[in-house]
């Protein structure tokens, strides 16, 4: 193409038509011998051949070569045909060649410059604008195909055809296929056609950028399609989010609510959880006890039908960590088993001191709060007083010096009172407006027992006793142990007689004091005060140290610290390691038992606590009520020894639990109850003849008796150990003697007694 390209042959080749070369033609030189090539915009043809072209008016030049051109960016490479092609001219005439002629789109015959060959028999092209009339009324009979912008084709059928301008037609029954703007062939079902236009390809390895969609195997066709399909899908979705995705912000705002409503209502739900939890528990404990409570019950209910001679006279400790472990065996031999709890009185001894530690618990806390409010108090008048000074101006000092004085006295005087609180703390409980003495229970209550399979067998030399010769309490074990002959079986020791902040402590080896086995500890070298042993059972223990304690050496275990039970213990548990004669000392006879239990009942807590009561009494009303109490039983044993046939109570042949039990009691009366428990109405010398008999017959008569009673060690304890009572610790000389004789009197009441002798 001449017109839009550059002929190479342009001096040599002159004798073309008038237009020759306007559209890309150039005229033959029948003389030429060299092959002139006519290119396209931007590349040429080449060829083997010279060119053939028509003449302006449809002039016909035959030639044996096929003409070659390019597309617009790249060339054709024509394959050589077996047919001439014919060529219109700019006014319809044909030009016939000899072979096809091709020609491309806009971009070449194919997108990556590819042509594909076809077998015609005559190429048809039209006008100056491809299929549609030439410009003098020729016409084309054919049915080529126009292609569209995108590669579409139309199929045209055959065309009568439309006279030309000079009356030319033209006939052609060979379709032509044409490509698109970018390249693309429609298939046709042609009838010559003789092959597939492109190799089809097999896997995805081979598709370039070039490859068309119709290359593809039907597999590969498929995939792609599903390919497009999911783009097409994911594209809706993502239309669909963009849409929806400014509602979300909403909606997650509107769940914030929500989630924190949840979450009260949750913390609620566990709030009442944890507390059923708890109230749960609490009510399998309550069960648990209540079970344990009712066997109690019962077994002491079936004790109770059962005669005297048959009871059981255990009274283990329903609390101590010592006691047997319970079995599951409900078998009637468990429920006969002599070594449980047959006695209510621990039972209920043991809700008491609950009880009491509870209200103490009460109490402490409402000082604490007293105590709070009074200090947010002063500090409420002292601002009161900063604002009411700052608002009258100038600032007393003189009334701010009294003020501060009387804030120190009042501390002092606080402090004085604590500190008087703190000092009978083990006597009269901190808060109680009542003033009374109320003696705690004993802890440690095992059983000492001659049965094979006793926790706490009788042995010689396993038991060890700590005593006080100034406690009562002990000194009624010292009695019994004497009485029973267990002085090689039991031995003991006895603690100094003073009992300081942290109570009883053992003597040291440099002291010197009356009294026998009045040492260090012999068991324990390094304690030094008998809380150390009860410290050595628990350390967390927060009852009294008391004495007496019974201690088991094999065990390193408190077996019991209640005297009552432990005298009991003495009376038969080690019969078989005594001689005859101590066998047959009985102190609690089958035919007073039940005597001695009531005459016990009321005389320890009117007689033997009662000079207690009346010397710890905190308050006048407390005092009057012990004191009157004390001397009215006083009275009643006064007149009960009066009417008895002989010398012991309950009119016994013989001395008896109750008598040991009442004598210390009665002994240390005269010496310490009567000046330092303020127990004065009468002395048992001169107001009680009958007691001080008794009294006397049993601490001359009876070795056992004046040989466990101490009178330095009596006097010396209460005299210096209750500050409370006695601050500056002076010891009274009186009464002189501590004890009379079996013929003495005093002097008044031996004058009273030969007065009636005389009459």
């Amino acid at each position: 193409m001449a017109g839009f390209g550059r002929s190479n042959s342009l001096s040599i080749n002159t004798s073309g038509s008038l237009f020759a070369g306007l559209f890309g033609s150039t005229a033959n030189n029948a003389a030429s011998t060299s092959q002139p090539q006519a290119g396209g915009l931007f590349g040429a043809a080449n060829t083997s051949q010279p060119a053939q072209t028509g003449s302006l008016f449809g002039a016909t030049n035959s030639t044996s070569q096929p003409q070659q051109s390019g597309g617009l960016f790249g060339g054709l490479n024509s394959k050589p045909a077996t047919t001439g092609t014919t060529g219109t001219s700019l006014f319809g005439a044909s030009t016939a060649a000899s072979q096809p002629q091709q020609s491309g789109g806009l971009f070449g015959s194919t997108l990556g410059g590819n042509t594909t060959a076809q077998n015609q028999t005559t190429s048809q092209s039209g006008g100056l604008f491809g299929s549609k009339p030439s410009l003098f009324g020729a016409s084309t009979q054919q049915t080529n195909t126009a292609p569209s912008l995108f590669g579409n084709t139309n199929t045209q059928q055959n065309q009568p055809a439309a006279p030309s301008l000079f009356g030319n037609t033209t006939t052609q029954t060979q379709p032509q296929q044409q490509g698109s703007l970018f390249g693309g062939m429609a298939p046709q079902n042609q009838a010559n056609q003789s092959a597939q236009g492109a190799i089809q390809l097999q896997d995805f390895a081979s598709v370039r950028g070039t490859t068309r969609f119709h290359e593809l195997n039907q597999d590969l066709q498929q995939r792609m399609q599903l390919l497009d399909n999911t783009f097409l899908a994911q594209m809706n979705d993502a239309k669909r989010i963009t849409e929806t995705l400014p509602k979300q912000g909403d909606l997650v705002a509107s769940l914030s609510p929500d989630v924190a409503y949840i979450e009260n209502h949750l913390s609620t739900v566990e709030l009442g959880i944890d507390n059923d939890s708890a109230s749960i528990s609490r009510l399998k404990e309550m069960n648990t006890k209540d079970i344990e409570d009712a066997a109690l019950v019962f077994r002491a209910a079936t004790n109770l039908t059962l005669p005297s001679q048959f009871h059981y006279r255990n009274t283990a400790n329903l609390t101590s960590s010592s006691t047997r472990p319970t079995t599951t065996s409900n078998t009637s031999a468990d429920d006969d088993d002599p070594t449980k709890p047959v006695d209510l009185v621990p039972y209920f001894s043991k809700r008491v001191t609950d009880l009491s530690s509870t209200l103490e618990l009460y109490q402490r806390q409402i000082r604490e709060i007293e105590a709070h409010l009074r200090t947010m108090e002063a500090g409420t008048m002292e601002k009161y007083h900063q604002l009411q000074g700052a608002r009258s101006g100038v600032r007393d000092q003189r009334r701010e010096l009294v003020d501060a004085l009387r804030a120190i006295e009042g501390a002092i005087l606080e402090l004085a009172r604590k500190d008087k609180k703190d000092s009978i703390l083990h006597w009269v409980k901190p808060g109680d407006k009542t003033g009374e003495f109320k003696r705690q229970q004993s802890v440690f209550r095992n059983w000492i027992s001659n049965k094979p399979d006793a926790e706490f067998p009788a042995e010689k030399d396993r038991y060890h006793l700590y005593v006080s010769y100034a406690c009562p309490w002990a000194h009624r074990t010292l009695i019994v142990r004497k009485l029973k002959g267990l002085e090689e079986i039991v031995p003991f020791t006895s603690v100094h007689w003073h009992m300081g902040d942290k109570g009883w402590r053992f003597a040291t080896s440099d002291e010197k004091l009356s009294g026998e086995n009045v040492t260090p500890d012999p068991l324990h070298k390094d304690f030094t005060h008998l809380r150390d042993i009860y410290f050595e059972q628990n350390p967390n223990y927060e009852g009294r140290f008391t004495v007496p304690t019974l201690y088991d050496k094999k065990q390193n275990r408190i077996v019991s610290n209640e005297s009552s039970e432990i005298i009991r213990m003495f009376y038969t548990a080690f019969d078989d390691l005594l001689d005859a004669q101590y066998k047959k000392v009985d102190l609690f006879p089958s035919n007073l038992q039940k005597d001695i239990e009531s005459l016990n009942d009321w005389v320890y807590n009117d007689v033997n606590n009662g000079v207690y009561k009346s010397g710890f009494a905190t308050t006048e009303e407390a005092y009057r009520k012990a004191v009157t109490t004390l001397f009215t039983s006083l009275d009643r044993l006064e007149h009960h020894l009066a009417q008895s046939s002989t010398p012991y109570l309950l009119s016994s042949p013989h001395v008896t639990e109750a008598d040991i039990r009442l004598f210390t009691t009665i002994i240390r009366f005269d010496p310490v109850y009567v000046q330092h428990f303020k127990c004065n109405l009468r002395d048992i010398r001169s107001g009680y003849p009958y007691l001080h008999r008794w009294v006397r017959h049993l601490y001359w008569d009876y070795p056992a008796f004046k040989d466990t009673t101490d009178f330095e060690h009596i006097k010396s304890h209460y005299t210096k150990s209750h500050g409370q009572i006695n601050p500056h610790a002076i010891t009274p000389l009186g009464p002189v003697p501590d004890i009379l004789d079996k013929g003495d009197e005093v002097a008044s009441v031996g004058f009273a007694l030969r007065e009636d002798v005389q009459r």
